[in-house]
């Protein structure tokens, strides 16, 4: 594997929370932290990264802090392509879950970026 020189800056961000629109009260909170590298985060570390409102409601993340829930099966996946557990919810209906292919932190703090700037445009800021 590669080394991924974006871990440090996701990990640098650990506990950050970014007004992203203080006038409408939109921001962004960052987790990250080292874990032991396994099937389910390869790439050791464990994130959660999340827009919210003004009233604190999650309007949409990315993560890998849990497996995927399959609600067709009411359980959690276990499909050899969803072993991993990085993962996406969706804007305003954060119970989708869409498998997010992690390439690298550097990537998925871009990915995320786009994601907000796309919820945001969409929601009139």
């Amino acid at each position: 594997m590669d080394l991924d020189h974006g871990i440090e800056t996701l990990l640098a961000q650990d506990g950050t929370v970014i007004a992203v629109d203080t006038e409408k009260g939109y921001w962004i909170k960052i987790n990250a932290h080292e874990v032991e590298p396994s099937k389910e985060r390869p790439h050791g570390i464990k994130y959660e990264m999340s827009l919210h409102d003004e009233e604190g409601e999650r309007l949409l993340g990315f993560d890998n802090a849990h497996a995927i829930k399959d609600e067709r099966r009411g359980q959690y996946s276990t499909h050899r392509k969803m072993t991993k557990w990085d993962h996406k919810h969706k804007l305003r209906d954060i119970a989708v879950v869409i498998p997010y292919e992690y390439v690298s932190a550097e990537q998925l703090l871009e990915d995320f970026w786009a994601a907000v700037d796309e919820a945001l445009n969409l929601e009139g800021l």
